[in-house]
């Protein structure tokens, strides 16, 4: 049984990391939880350019600030 045949029959919306991948790549996750995910997902629909300017500063070095 796979992890998506498993999802299809739980109905889930979310797919589970197999334990032992976590297992083999421990890390700490950029979101802590799916709500993280989701209050992000409403900013970038409701302040579109201050939200993908703060991403784009918090995760890359510029030569030149844009506008």
């Amino acid at each position: 049984m796979t992890i998506f045949s498993t999802i299809r029959q739980k109905g889930a919306g979310r797919i589970p990391v197999p334990t032992p991948y976590l297992l083999k790549h421990p890390s700490v996750p950029h979101l802590r939880n799916h709500d993280e995910y989701l209050l992000l997902y409403q900013k970038s629909i409701d302040h579109l350019g201050e939200f993908w300017s703060a991403m784009a500063t918090a995760s890359l070095k510029w030569e030149t600030f844009f506008d």
